[in-house]
């Protein structure tokens, strides 16, 4: 039995499987890179199907068995990555130069046994201004010492750094209207 699929997946994508030479529907084992049992949606014949990971990232083991018995093992690498897809060209070679840029400026860094890459290069530094109402219920959100009220309007300001999926909000030093 032959089966063939990309070697890298990002997670929860649809991986196409090709199958060839099954007699059956051959049933799946993957195994993830901490040996444990991977989560894997699996939509399979006997001449294939698609497959989708989630769960850690790195090199998935999978076991291929017809009637009990292991006929085939193969290996996908599930690897988070972001996409953007358009139809202007001039837009792909500019985020493909662009990623080009911040990958090369990035920096893996240990974290016991976990290795993360970062673009601390990369830090938007431009505050987000914020005006409402005064009685505008997204100001319970904030706290106090960072809003400015006047008589006709609410101001309150943050800084949000790329990659961060917190909003941390800083005092307001300047009145902007």
């Amino acid at each position: 039995m032959r089966i063939q699929h990309e070697d890298v997946v990002s997670p929860l994508a649809p991986l196409a499987v090709s199958i060839e030479g099954a007699q059956t529907t051959p049933s799946i084992k993957a195994i993830a890179p901490d040996g444990k049992p991977a989560f894997v949606r699996r939509v399979l014949g006997r001449s294939g199907g698609t497959l989708w990971f989630s769960g850690l990232l790195g090199e998935h083991t999978l076991l291929w068995r017809c009637d009990g018995q292991e006929v085939a093992r193969t290996t996908v690498r599930l690897e988070a990555q972001t996409r953007i897809q358009t139809s202007d060209p001039r837009d792909q070679t500019l985020f493909h130069a662009l990623r080009q840029i911040v990958d090369a400026d990035s920096k893996v860094v240990a974290e016991g046994d976990r290795k993360i890459r970062t673009h601390p290069d990369w830090v938007r530094d431009h505050i987000h201004k914020f005006i409402t109402s005064p009685d505008d219920y997204h100001l319970g959100f904030v706290k106090p010492e960072f809003v400015y009220v006047d008589e006709e309007k609410a101001c309150f300001s943050g800084c949000q750094a790329e990659g961060d999926s917190r909003l941390s909000f800083w005092p307001r030093t300047t009145r902007t209207g």
